[in-house]
């Protein structure tokens, strides 16, 4: 009973990010992005596809809650690049596939 809760939450945020995303409501995406737990938010992204995926990723400010996200994203949604220009500061930057 309980996971058929979850996954009808799971569901009703979905469909209402890609709501958001149909209409361009960046504003609106960003509120739902940061009042999302990032665990829920990792698991979302399983069932976008990748430009869905690309416009969320856009629209996140960096913040505490995105490093649990990338903590809590599959491997496999993740690629890892380094940056196109030389800076003083090592970083690498983080763009889904």
């Amino acid at each position: 009973m309980r996971q058929k809760m979850i996954s009808n939450e799971i569901n009703l945020l979905r469909d209402t990010f890609q709501r958001l995303i149909r209409r361009k409501a960046n504003t609106n995406l960003g509120k739902l992005i940061d009042k999302t737990h990032p665990a829920d938010l990792a698991l979302l992204f399983r069932f976008f596809n990748e430009i869905e995926q690309n416009k969320l990723f856009s629209i996140m400010k960096p913040n505490d809650h995105t490093g649990e996200f990338l903590g809590e994203l599959d491997l496999s949604l993740i690629h890892i690049s380094e940056p196109t220009r030389p800076r003083l500061i090592s970083y690498a930057v983080f763009c889904l596939k």
